[in-house]
């Protein structure tokens, strides 16, 4: 069995907020003396696929979409006791990364399960796992904490806002997975550190998995990107859960004109 965990590199959570500012001409966020490491959720999603091989056997492999300098993140893999690790030299929006990961995915064979972050600790999209499922064509299973079983039959404890549920899924499938007090992510020793420095990296080019150009580039473009100013106002909206994402889709169809926006 093959687990793939697609990860991101992602700016250090610890920076101080002194340092985080919106550049005006880009629209990006602007860090002094910026540190980046793996995305928190993309992490833990690594401490569970590495707990289910402890279990039950197989092989984890990382995937990352990005610049050369993003191996960091698969270093980090490494020393967390991964298997294997591949960057896919190439990056985008979210759909056009979900369209590399997903060729990667193919590129290897397929995977029993494919595992990502619920969310990007960056931008906060968590449309990568959805976007993922729907080019690979498999079922998708949202914040998953822990997963058990055996082949075809596996048990996905899965976080809902009335506790927990428990999903028998069989493989292939693709998975987001969120932070419980079950996964949290093992810190690698010194020496697993400086053994993954070593380790040999895969190296995947864009241009081969994506010989069709128009499938990975990006799709969406940021217009503009602000810290918003936040107001000790709020309003309660009650009912069902059609009936209030109707109330709030049209509370926001409301404030949009008065901030400018489109």
């Amino acid at each position: 069995m093959r687990i793939f965990v697609c990860v991101k590199q992602a700016l250090d959570w610890n920076a101080s907020t002194k340092d985080f500012r919106i550049d005006a001409a880009t629209h990006k966020v602007s860090v002094s003396f910026a540190r980046y490491r793996i995305d928190q959720f993309d992490e833990i999603a690594l401490e569970v696929a590495l707990q289910c091989r402890t279990k039950h056997g197989g092989q984890v492999s990382a995937l990352t979409a990005g610049p050369a300098d993003a191996d960091d993140v698969l270093r980090h893999a490494f020393a967390m006791k991964a298997d294997q690790a591949t960057l896919i030299e190439g990056a985008g929006d979210g759909i056009a990364t979900a369209a590399l990961l997903a060729a990667a995915v193919r590129h290897y064979g397929g995977g029993a399960i494919v595992l990502c972050g619920r969310t990007s600790s960056d931008n906060g999209s968590g449309q990568t796992g959805p976007a993922l499922a729907e080019i690979l064509g498999l079922p998708f299973v949202a914040n998953v904490v822990q997963i058990d079983g055996e082949e075809n039959a596996w048990l996905c404890r899965c976080e809902t806002a009335d506790g927990y549920e428990t999903l028998k899924v069989t493989t292939p499938f693709v998975a987001s997975v969120t932070n419980a007090a079950t996964n949290i992510p093992r810190v690698p020793t010194m020496k697993d550190v400086m053994q993954a420095h070593r380790a040999k990296l895969e190296v995947l080019a864009a241009a081969t998995l994506c010989p069709d150009s128009a499938t990975c580039t990006p799709m969406t473009r940021v217009l503009r990107r602000y810290v918003p100013v936040t107001a000790r106002t709020g309003q309660r909206i009650d009912g069902a859960p059609a009936q209030q994402a109707k109330a709030l889709a049209e509370y926001i169809r409301q404030c949009l004109p008065a901030h400018g926006e489109s």
